[in-house]
């Protein structure tokens, strides 16, 4: 993906050379300076982008774990009332 975007600026910016002529120093200076910060701002967004996804993945689990929890709580309180009526029953 990172090729084609290359190859697609590549060929736009030789285009844009045949029609108007190369720029001055100055405008190639920012034109690079653009093209960092741009890849910076792209690195970020794809970092950004994993952590949201293991994020994502982490409250699923999150859900799963709470919904095993009040199970668990509910068939606890369940035994503790079957262990009341079973020491009633005894007596």
């Amino acid at each position: 993906m990172k090729r084609v975007e290359e190859s697609i600026l590549s060929r736009n910016y030789k285009k844009h050379i045949q029609d108007y002529g190369s720029p001055s120093p100055f405008w190639e200076q920012e034109l690079e300076s653009l093209h960092f910060v741009i890849e910076m701002k792209n690195e970020r967004i794809r970092e950004l982008d994993k952590r949201l996804i293991h994020m994502e993945t982490v409250k699923e689990k999150n859900l799963m774990l709470e919904e095993k929890i009040s199970t668990l709580q509910q068939e606890n309180e369940d035994l503790h009332v079957r262990g009341r009526n079973q020491v009633v029953m005894s007596r």
